[in-house]
């Protein structure tokens, strides 16, 4: 019975390392799989701000005048 009881044992150890290595191996792949994403991410954002110039320029505002030198304010009285 006793070496029943070992034998149980040394299993459930060499099980539980086992776990243990796959959620490390898992962690990894989670740690790897997120620092892809996330270059991949930023990769996309600079193609996307090389390829378009009028992302970062602000709108042409055109502003009417009623007539010539309309826009011209004197401060001479």
């Amino acid at each position: 019975m006793k070496g029943r009881k070992l034998a149980l044992r040394r299993f459930c150890v060499r099980l539980d390392r086992g776990c243990a290595r796959l959620n490390s191996g898992l962690a990894a792949v989670a740690l790897v799989l997120a620092t892809m994403t996330l270059f991949l991410g930023v990769a996309r954002l600079a193609d996307d701000l090389n390829h378009d110039g009028s992302l970062l320029t602000l709108p042409f505002i055109e502003m009417s005048t009623d007539g010539p030198g309309a826009g011209n304010f004197s401060m001479v009285d």
